[in-house]
């Protein structure tokens, strides 16, 4: 008879969770339970939410005793036989992993099973060597890499199992009348087409020592306030604002019809939100086909996709983005009414502008071009959406 193992899961993200499901649940039978763990931070709190009220009733009726906890809510002599976390070298799951002495640890990558991939050479270096130090841990016999999405190609096996658990998940998400999260989503835009726009994080001119001695003396010494939002000029805050306006730009030009244009903002941007959303009704103020919406900076992607589906099944949705979340979207999203789109660079019509820019942005901001790059194949090797 087989010996039933006792897993746990390092949660960070409800994808990566979700993901960490669709790994330890794919082939191995012998799982008898799996607990996922999360640390006690504000920025996990949404996240954690979602897993207890999604995740957990979810594993559970996969025939698995399922429970969450928090790090600091672990038993003492708490042990498991399997760990899963997103990123090995990630210090608190090595914290997690040396406290719980786990025999395997199973590395199931960023997002939906993303292959990790490090852009500077300091960290790989890193990397690199935080592995070769958990290897020498006495408890530890095996270290597992697996992921649904590699460079190179894609583990259509662990990508197929976690579709399934991404239509369960729909299912009962609209079966469940529980909000999905503290906000109230249901009043998501019902306009025939939308488009949902997920902005990286955008520096203030705050953090940018000259501004904020410009912005020190208007304030003291012309008693003058600062209402406007002025993103820090550097290459990385020109190139979301530009090609973020050039999609708007593409779409009110290319369309005669009325559209909601939805902002979701990254969390580390929620206390000025409202600030930068200024700016996009700017771009839009002499356009009567265009309403905007702004969306919960903190709430999760997934909680805002289920809330889309679940009151605009038959709606059109296209959404653009900068990062891993469009892969995310992606999976819940595969179906003929979505597109999911990786912002362009540059966005001029003349193709040598366009090579040019996209050359000096290469030269100019390494790890951002490697990124976009690695994405953008990614997306292409997911193949759900066009």
């Amino acid at each position: 008879m087989t010996n039933k193992l006792h897993a746990a899961v390092f949660t960070t993200q409800f994808i990566t969770s979700l993901s960490a499901v669709a790994t330890l649940t794919v082939k191995n039978t012998s799982i008898s339970s799996i607990t996922f763990i999360s640390l006690r931070h504000p920025s996990f709190k949404q996240h954690a939410d979602l897993i207890k009220k999604r995740l957990v009733p979810l594993t559970n009726s996969l025939n698995l005793k399922s429970r969450f906890i928090y790090e600091d809510e672990l038993e003492e002599e708490t042990s498991f036989h399997i760990m899963s976390t997103p990123r090995i070298d990630h210090h608190a799951s090595i914290k997690l992993m040396d406290r719980i002495k786990p025999i395997q640890i199973i590395e199931t990558g960023e997002s939906i099973g993303v292959e990790p991939q490090l852009y500077s050479l300091k960290s790989r270096i890193r990397r690199a060597t935080l592995i070769k130090s958990i290897e020498n841990r006495e408890y530890l016999k095996k270290i597992n890499y697996q992921y649904s999405l590699m460079v190179n190609n894609t583990n259509t096996v662990i990508l197929d199992h976690l579709l399934n658990l991404t239509n369960l998940l729909k299912n009962q998400s609209i079966g469940n009348n529980t909000p999905s999260s503290s906000q109230d989503l249901s009043k998501f835009p019902s306009s025939n087409h939308t488009i949902l726009l997920l902005l990286p994080f955008i520096p203030n001119s705050s953090k940018n020592f000259s501004t904020k001695a410009i912005n020190w003396f208007n304030k003291r010494i012309l008693r003058k306030s600062i209402k406007s939002y002025e993103p820090i000029k550097s290459r990385q805050s020109r190139f979301v604002l530009q090609s973020s306006q050039k999609v708007i730009d593409k779409r009110i030009s290319s369309s005669n019809k009325d559209f909601t244009l939805c902002l979701k903002f990254h969390p580390k941007n929620k206390k000025n939100e409202k600030m930068l959303a200024e700016y996009y009704e700017s771009i839009v103020s002499s356009n009567r086909n265009v309403s905007i919406e702004l969306l919960p900076a903190d709430v999760p992607i997934e909680s805002i996709i289920y809330e889309f589906k679940r009151f605009n099944s038959c709606q059109s949705l296209d959404v653009y983005g900068y990062g891993t979340n469009l892969l995310a979207v992606s999976i819940f999203l595969a179906n003929k009414h979505c597109k999911v789109r990786l912002c362009k660079l540059g966005g001029d019509q003349n193709k040598l502008k366009c090579m040019i820019k996209s050359s000096i942005f290469a030269l100019t901001n390494q790890t951002e071009y490697l990124r976009r790059k690695h994405i953008k194949r990614l997306l292409n090797n997911l193949n759900l959406t066009s």
